[in-house]
């Protein structure tokens, strides 16, 4: 096996081995990293080159011959698709004898997984190159697809979930994670422009791409690497994390239909898709701006003056190579042409003319190719006063596309359909929290003032009348024994009456 770790270079001589669900396997003493011994495989994702061994007569005979090096290595990793189903996902490794071109750490990159490594790497490996420390442009196969993290829910484009306009916290993390994802992609983009077309000739010459050439595309890789980083970092400050989203995978369907073609892969990716973020820009910017969030308001600035770069990168490399192509071809007649052939709908205003002037992208550049050829007939008939119907012309062709074009962009529409959130307004409805008010209705509680009404306890004044109890006094009625000396009395009483007297004194 290889002792050179194929994740970030680490001695896999020094690692430890050891036996993992059965088999035996050696594990990365940097990050851990474990490899099969036999196949060389890691649950990573990774692979290791391995060797045929034999032991013959005490001599340990390796086999590596250049036919082996030669040949990419595979490796099938269960991915989702924007289907949502499982699909085997091809990661083809660099070459061993490529190791430490550029085109080497290119393929490692795109590689990558992680998004946060992916960006951390493309910073190294951009800085090694600034400063000399990798020199050899070289040539390897890149992969298909970039490997994708698995925990990361790829869905079809337009499925995603709607951005809305940063009105809610929950609005302004979509936002962001949509740039996240855009930025990864981004990165993957300009790594695989240089691997892919590391030995391009242009054509009807034997020349080469010039140095500079890479080191714009290495600048370019850099930044989308610190725009993501920017990006992520603040989701994270937010309180979310790039993943926590679902995503999709449109700017590399882009990608795939140019592959065989870095004249349609400058027109369609850098001078299409890039403009169109420039064009795009300032609504989102206005946005955050509108919302309180100068923080992100800032980072988009930032993107925004970089990307005006990256566009002028790819409308210097496309012009370049129509210049010195033999013969020399018309760089605006031959990009009018690409867009035309591969990319998908209609290019419509508006545009941020300011950004695309910025960026060497002129009125002619960019509205020509939205109405192709006709207008060039109307050219022709500028001769004559037949020549004014050559306008009508170019609504023609144009009309059909649009038709077209608008149902592609009906998904740009479906961000409108964000007035959902704003349907979130009916949150304002909880001011009916304020009709709690009614609880004033308490104040009836006041009503405990008939409390007071126990003062008609003052009748209790009544008390006093036990008063009466003097009354008692009557007991001096005792008096009544002198009545003895009424025997005379009783003598000349009719009969009964003695009882009477009895019946008094008793009581």
């Amino acid at each position: 096996m290889d002792a050179i770790c194929s994740h970030e270079g680490g001695p896999l001589e020094q690692g430890d081995i050891e036996d993992l669900d059965g088999r035996l396997k050696i594990i990365c003493p940097w990050h851990c990293y474990d490899f099969d011994l036999e196949t060389g495989i890691s649950s990573s994702g990774l692979k290791q080159e391995v060797y045929e061994v034999k032991v013959e007569e005490g001599n340990v005979y390796i086999y590596k011959g250049e036919e082996l090096s030669l040949k990419p290595f595979n490796k099938s990793a269960v991915t989702a698709n924007t289907d949502g189903n499982t699909v085997e996902q091809t990661e083809t490794l660099p070459e061993s004898h490529n190791k430490g071109t550029l085109a080497y750490w290119a393929v490692k990159i795109l590689n990558t997984p992680d998004p946060h490594e992916k960006a951390k790497l493309t910073q190294e490996i951009g800085e090694r190159w600034k400063h000399g420390e990798i020199t050899e442009i070289g040539k390897c196969h890149p992969p298909d697809v970039p490997l994708r993290d698995q925990n990361l829910n790829q869905v079809k484009p337009g499925k995603e979930k709607r951005r809305g306009k940063g009105g809610s916290l929950s609005s302004r993390i979509s936002n962001i994670h949509s740039v996240c994802n855009i930025e990864q992609w981004a990165v993957d983009l300009s790594w695989d422009i240089l691997v892919r077309f590391s030995d391009f000739v242009i054509p009807g010459t034997e020349d080469r791409l010039p140095k500079e050439f890479f080191d714009d595309f290495v600048k370019v890789a850099c930044d989308e690497a610190r725009h993501f980083k920017l990006a992520s970092d603040r989701l994270e400050e937010l309180g979310s994390y790039f993943g926590a989203l679902p995503v999709h995978d449109s700017l590399w369907q882009s990608a795939t239909v140019t592959r065989e073609s870095l004249l349609a892969r400058l027109a369609i990716v850098h001078m299409v898709h890039e403009a169109r973020g420039l064009d795009v820009q300032p609504k989102t910017l206005e946005k955050f701006a509108k919302n309180n969030d100068p923080e992100t308001v800032k980072i988009l600035e930032v993107i925004y003056q970089d990307e005006i770069t990256h566009v002028a990168a790819g409308l210097k490399w496309f012009s370049f190579i129509c210049r010195h192509s033999h013969p020399p071809m018309d760089s605006i007649t031959t990009f009018h042409k690409y867009v035309k052939e591969y990319f998908i709908g209609y290019i419509k205003p508006p545009f941020n003319t300011e950004g695309r002037i910025a960026a060497g992208m002129t009125e002619e550049v960019s509205l020509p190719g939205e109405k192709g050829s006709p207008g060039l007939k109307g050219e022709a008939g500028e001769n004559g006063k037949k020549g004014i119907t050559g306008p009508k012309g170019l609504p023609g062709r144009p009309g059909v596309k649009g038709e077209q074009g608008e149902r592609g962009i009906q998904g740009d529409p479906g961000l409108p359909g964000d007035q959902g959130p704003p349907g979130a307004n009916g949150v304002k409805g909880e001011k009916g929290d304020p009709g709690t008010t009614g609880s004033k209705g308490e104040r009836g509680v006041k009503g405990y003032s008939g409390v007071p009404g126990p003062i008609g306890g003052r009748g209790q004044k009544g008390d006093p009348g036990r008063a009466g109890l003097q009354g008692t006094k009557g007991q001096k009625g005792e008096l009544g024994p002198r009545g003895p000396s009424g025997p005379d009395r009783q003598n000349n009483a009719p009969d009964g009456c003695d009882c009477l007297s009895k019946l008094k004194y008793n009581n």
